[in-house]
């Protein structure tokens, strides 16, 4: 049953990264970086222009950083909510859950699960 737990709450956190958007959010994060190397590599703006364009670049990364931990956020508190709920009445242990999330069989099967959430669906376009 813990082992059940676990690795529910590692596929819910894994399947509510893409539900709130955050696969969407590190490609602005990988676009506004290339924008940004763009700007280094153009020969025709002098060096003050540069400087403003990467201060507006450093402005856009940086809003793009609060929200997609905001994001993140959301996700990972989303079935710990739910673990501790169930832990308050009584159905498992808190501990007992945390304390497999550890294992390295968890963890390979949350890699695996988390290749699949991020990397299948975006083929299938």
């Amino acid at each position: 049953m813990i082992w059940l737990t676990a690795f529910g709450a590692v596929a819910a956190f894994a399947i509510l990264l893409r539900g709130v958007g955050v696969a969407r959010r590190v490609r602005d994060v990988s676009s506004h970086g290339t924008s940004a190397l763009g700007v280094l590599r153009d020969g025709t703006l002098d060096d003050l222009a540069k400087e403003r364009a990467m201060r507006q670049h450093a402005v856009g990364m940086l809003r793009l950083f609060f929200d997609l931990t905001l994001r993140i956020a959301i996700a990972a508190l989303i079935p710990l909510a739910a673990l501790l709920l169930l832990d308050s009445v009584g159905v498992l242990q808190w501990e007992a859950v945390l304390e497999y999330t550890l294992h390295w069989e968890l963890l390979l099967a949350a890699c695996a699960v988390g290749a699949v959430a991020f990397w299948w669906p975006s083929r299938r376009r």
